[in-house]
């Protein structure tokens, strides 16, 4: 029974990079080998062993990139929604008069003594591409 291809297209560094994964782990002792080896019991040919490997793995490195990428964005969006609410806190606060402007370090110039202050930096970057 011969096997064909799905797809022809597709990202051929990727592919290049698996390719290289999946006989690294062959040639070495390794999980990838007792799973080649194991394929190799289901009466499955070298090359057909060797795919199933190379799908297994791309399944593994997907999941990593996924759970990564959960990580990244609920860790912004944790501190975007203290951000929020330490905000809405403090202006409520000051709306209230609970609070005074001077020394609460949300007002950027300082009337008392004519001069102006300058913006603290932010802590974090929305997008890895833009600084500041």
């Amino acid at each position: 029974m011969r096997r064909h291809r799905l797809n022809w297209g597709g990202n051929r560094q990727l592919n290049t990079a698996l390719h290289l994964i999946a006989v690294c782990q062959i040639r070495d002792s390794s999980p990838g080998q007792c799973y080649y080896r194991r394929k190799l019991a289901q009466a499955k040919t070298p090359e057909e062993a060797r795919c199933s490997l190379k799908r297994h793995l791309s399944n593994v490195v997907y999941s990593h990139l996924v759970t990564d990428h959960r990580h990244r964005t609920r860790a912004v969006d944790t501190q975007r929604r203290y951000q929020v609410t330490a905000a809405a806190s403090t202006s409520a606060a000051m709306a209230a008069g609970a609070v005074d402007r001077s020394k609460t370090g949300h007002t950027w110039s300082n009337t008392e003594w004519g001069q102006t202050a300058q913006r603290p930096p932010r802590r974090f970057s929305l997008t890895p591409d833009r600084q500041g």
